[in-house]
């Protein structure tokens, strides 16, 4: 969703073959009534309901529930709940893995390679091992 949507739009736009969830309006499989009370809003049933607590965790914004939006920077999971110190713990480590490893992967595949040039280059092969 690029702009602001209906209820309704987004309701269209869900594809339930997507995800093997069946239609819009049917019962949730996951319970979330524990992350609504800590959020202020009413326990999800449908996905229908969920945008409710998408919006009160700041995923997604409304102009007075007519219109959403999905934010362009999410708030952290730990800046929106109280969680368990060993949970959040856990998110942030996900977090940063998914982050950085991407980036460090890019470094040691560089230095990886800087290292066979030198070891080329001070065997006396000038292509620096090419």
């Amino acid at each position: 969703m690029g702009g602001a949507a209906t209820e309704e739009q987004v309701a269209a736009a869900y594809q339930p073959w997507s995800s093997g969830s069946g239609p819009w309006d049917a019962a949730l499989s996951v319970e979330l009534p524990e992350y609504a009370v800590k959020l202020g809003v009413p326990a999800p049933a449908t996905r229908r309901e969920l945008l409710r607590l998408l919006v009160a965790a700041g995923l997604v914004t409304t102009d007075g529930e007519t219109r959403y939006r999905v934010v362009e920077t999410p708030p952290r999971a730990e800046d929106v709940l109280r969680l368990p110190a060993g949970q959040s713990a856990t998110i942030r480590g996900q977090d940063a893995h998914r982050r950085y490893a991407p980036f460090a992967a890019d470094l040691w595949t560089m230095g990886r390679a800087a290292a066979a040039t030198a070891e080329a280059w001070a065997g006396g092969d000038p292509s620096g091992g090419q």
